[in-house]
């Protein structure tokens, strides 16, 4: 009989065994095993004790001062990531440094939104990657050979070319490269939700506007969305991407058929 791993796994931080305890109590299954190895210069290092590779990890910890708490959790976190998790989700109680949400006077630091930001933070960059250009050998035009120069004759007024003429091809109903069509979300005609606005980015007293570019197919489902432009808040950007995969548009008729498009659909934050 093959064994079955859950599909998540709780863990505590050192001063949050008990809750955690009674978390993982509630939800039918042990806590999970987590080790902490501590050296003479008070440096700490936790060892997962017992495989989350592919699985959902959840992490109690709350971040009280001393910084201890709090490094303990961003450690955790960075151990659950290099350990191949499915998902991470830090639960925190007790969230240290909330205090400090705002500038109450010059010269002082958002201890808050720094410590969100840590929590927040993807250390995994993707790697750039240089081409060297091939270097591009000279024609050398044959002997003998003559090259044909165009001969225009105009009689009477010029005549500017008409718009259609003028165009290029990927604004006269589509691309000539089979890129989708970009259209006004009013063409669209989509029903759009309301984003869901991140609880920390409430608390933080966040507010931004991003623009999110959908990608409709022919049956008038998004299959995919892509920033357009950032509110500079990687939450709410976040929350406006997973706002517009939930958008639903009619198919959109050009010359009786229905074509893929592309539009812009903003979403504003704002805290009232």
């Amino acid at each position: 009989m093959s064994h079955q791993e859950p599909d998540a796994k709780i863990f505590a931080c050192s001063q949050s065994v008990y809750l955690a305890e009674q978390i993982a109590k509630s939800y039918g299954m042990p806590l999970g095993k987590v080790t902490f190895s501590r050296y003479s210069d008070g440096e700490f290092q936790p060892s997962y004790e017992e495989s989350i590779r592919g699985i959902r990890v959840f992490i109690v910890c709350s971040t009280f001062p001393s910084s201890d708490n709090l490094m303990e959790l961003l450690l955790m976190i960075d151990a659950a990531k290099r350990a191949s998790a499915r998902h991470i989700t830090a639960v925190i109680p007790y969230f240290g440094w909330a205090r400090q949400d705002r500038k109450d006077k010059p010269r002082v630091p958002i201890g808050a939104k720094l410590v969100a930001n840590l929590l927040d933070a993807n250390p995994q960059k993707e790697k750039s990657t240089v081409s060297r250009p091939t270097p591009v050998k000279p024609v050398e035009k044959k002997k003998n050979e003559i090259t044909p120069t165009p001969v225009t004759t105009t009689t009477g007024n010029l005549t500017a070319p008409t718009p259609e003429s003028s165009m290029p091809a990927s604004s006269l109903g589509g691309s000539s490269t089979g890129d989708p069509k970009t259209i006004s979300i009013s063409q669209a005609q989509c029903s759009v939700p309301e984003p869901f606005y991140p609880n920390l980015s409430r608390r933080m007293g966040e507010e931004g506007k991003t623009m999110v570019r959908l990608f409709i197919n022919e049956s008038g489902v998004v299959e995919k969305v892509a920033l357009a432009q950032s509110s500079g808040i990687h939450r709410l950007d976040q929350a406006a991407l997973d706002a517009g995969m939930r958008v639903r548009c009619k198919p959109f008729i050009e010359f009786g058929k229905a074509i893929k498009v592309t539009a812009i659909q903003p979403y504003i934050f704002r805290l009232e």
